[in-house]
C-alpha cells in the first residue's frame, strides 16, 4: 500500500488553526467596541447633565455679568474639552489592529496604517 499524502491533514489543521484565529481576533474587537460604547455613552451622558457654578457673592459686586460670562465660557469650554476627549478615543480605537501591529506597519514604512486600512 502506497503512503498517504499529509498535505490534506496538514491544510485542514492550517484551517481550523484559522478560523480560531478570526474568532479569536473577531471577539477581542467585539470586546473592544463595547467598551467604547459604553465609555462614549457614559461621557456623553454626562454631557448632558447640567454644569453646577457656584453662586455669585452676594451684593451689587455679586451681580456683574461679567461673572456669568465666566461661567458659560468655562461651561463651553469643559464641554469641548469633553468632546475633544471623544473624539480621541474613538478615533483611537476605530482601527481593529493592534498596537504592535500598527508599529510593525509603521516600521516596514507605512506612514499611518490605520488611515490606509479606511
Amino acid at each position: 500500500m502506497p503512503p498517504r499524502n499529509p498535505l490534506p491533514a496538514v491544510l485542514i489543521a492550517v484551517g481550523v488553526a484559522l478560523v480560531i484565529l478570526f474568532w479569536w481576533q473577531a471577539r477581542r474587537a467585539d470586546q473592544r467596541a463595547r467598551e467604547t460604547s459604553t465609555w462614549a455613552h457614559a461621557v456623553m451622558d454626562s454631557l448632558s447633565r447640567p454644569v453646577t457654578f457656584p453662586m455669585p457673592p452676594e451684593g451689587p459686586e455679586g451681580r456683574d455679568s461679567l461673572y456669568w460670562q465666566w461661567a458659560a465660557l468655562s461651561a463651553q469650554l469643559q464641554s469641548r474639552r469633553w468632546q475633544q476627549s471623544v473624539r480621541y478615543w474613538a478615533s483611537k480605537r476605530a482601527t481593529l489592529l493592534s498596537d504592535p501591529e500598527i508599529a510593525a506597519l509603521k516600521h516596514e514604512g507605512l506612514a499611518d496604517p490605520c488611515a490606509s486600512a479606511a
